[in-house]
């Protein structure tokens, strides 16, 4: 079964944020062309990752073929920090009948926990994130707000990109 477009824009990350570790070029490239290809953007003020990881494989010594613009419709993703044993909490709606996807991105080996709920507080999806990522999938069943809780039970903070679709 072929990857979901969240779950690419995921691994794309977990590329990128690897490469930065390495400083490899070859990873920036994949990871920034991945991200282009998916046409994944960063949400309000984050950071463009593969404007950033483009320049950084350019600046050392990668040919890259020019950006591609990509769908105007597309996963999205946000990066964030979350304070020792804090939490961070978002709402997003997604609609009935369409696949909902939400993918998260601890930094580096860092773990952290995702929960799911719905607007009566069921739990859709609970899962123990460890790099490179960890994914939660549902069917709506209605279009409905739901609630994304990161916990990081850790006693640093940790940084993380949510992805969405």
């Amino acid at each position: 079964m072929a990857n979901s477009p969240v779950a690419e824009v995921a691994d794309a990350i977990a590329r990128g944020e690897a490469a930065e570790q390495s400083r490899s070029p070859e990873g920036f490239a994949a990871a920034a062309l991945a991200l282009e290809r998916l046409g994944a953007r960063a949400e309000a003020d984050g950071p463009d990752l593969a404007t950033r990881w483009r320049a950084a494989a350019l600046a050392a010594g990668a040919t890259l073929p020019p950006p591609f613009r990509g769908r105007a419709l597309g996963p999205a993703y946000s990066r964030g920090a979350i304070d020792p044993r804090g939490v961070f909490v978002t709402e997003q709606v997604f609609l009935a009948g369409q696949p909902a996807e939400v993918a998260i991105v601890p930094q580096a080996e860092r773990q952290l926990r995702i929960v799911v709920t719905d607007q009566d507080d069921n739990i859709l999806c609970e899962r123990v994130a460890a790099a490179p990522r960890a994914m939660c999938r549902w069917l709506p069943l209605f279009t409905r707000r739901v609630t994304i809780r990161v916990h990081n039970p850790r006693t640093y903070a940790v940084n993380y990109y949510l992805v969405t679709n």
